[in-house]
């Protein structure tokens, strides 16, 4: 489970740095690391602070939030291609 946890955030995180700062490898390398990180640490708080006294694996809440982000990179770089 945790394998495919640290692939689904290594494929989302780096189009988020990407959107953020472009195609400038100086800054879109530690930033991909950094969003990478930040959504790990994010949903390890969320899947801890939905139910008191439960913790949900965070591979399940990281598929809820990284879904429907990638999900919308996606589409929105079919409508630029498209314009």
């Amino acid at each position: 489970m945790l394998h495919a946890t640290v692939g689904f955030v290594g494929l989302v995180g780096p189009h988020i740095a990407r959107l953020l700062v472009g195609e400038d490898q100086r800054f879109f390398l530690p930033l991909s690391a950094m969003v990478g990180a930040l959504m790990m640490s994010l949903t390890s708080l969320i899947s801890k602070s939905i139910t008191p006294g439960i913790v949900y694996p965070i591979g399940i809440t990281t598929a809820l939030i990284g879904v429907p982000v990638f999900v919308s990179i996606i589409l929105h770089a079919r409508r630029e291609r498209l314009s």
